[in-house]
């Protein structure tokens, strides 16, 4: 049995489902996931995964904290595709800093376009039911391999985090 559909004119993640069960009523599922992009779009073809150490700026009301350091994962998803998931956009702030846990951190992926700049293509924030956008150009040096994400909660607009995240590998 098979769920799931993939439109190849919407870039986007899908996901797809396959099920089947055994003669002995053994049942198992398998999710693939699809990943729709853009004909258009200039991807970089280099490979920034790895772990990296950041440091966080949050500011809020005219404040600002800062936090870290934390480690942060980068992992290639899709050879060709500029495609990598992240563990935490927000850096580890509330994963770590905040002593929360896993579920406060913002995962996802984002795309590193052929102008080293981040795009958000995932992401999600479980413990508040929240996801996380970009509030300002975010981007990746490859002579110092630093990324610098400036993410907001999608709820709470009004904090701004920059993440300076530098590769420890």
């Amino acid at each position: 049995q098979t769920s799931g559909t993939v439109n190849p004119n919407v870039e986007e993640l899908n996901k797809i489902s396959y099920s089947a069960k055994n003669t002995q009523g053994f049942e198992s599922t398998v999710v693939r996931e699809v990943y729709v992009q853009a004909n258009n779009i200039n991807v970089s073809a280099e490979d920034i995964s790895g772990t990296y150490t950041s440091n966080i700026s949050r500011s809020s009301g005219g404040s600002t904290t800062s936090r870290g350091p934390f480690e942060v994962t980068v992992t290639k998803v899709v050879d060709g595709y500029g495609l990598f998931a992240i563990s935490d956009f927000l850096g580890g702030w509330y994963q770590y800093g905040s002593g929360y846990g896993s579920a406060y951190a913002g995962s996802g992926s984002f795309v590193l376009t052929g102008n080293n700049e981040i795009e958000v293509f995932t992401s999600s924030l479980e413990g508040w039911e929240d996801t996380i956008s970009l509030f300002d150009t975010s981007t990746y040096d490859p002579a110092t391999k630093t990324i610098v994400i400036k993410s907001i909660m999608d709820s709470s607009s009004s904090m701004h985090f920059t993440v300076t995240m530098v590769w420890k590998d």
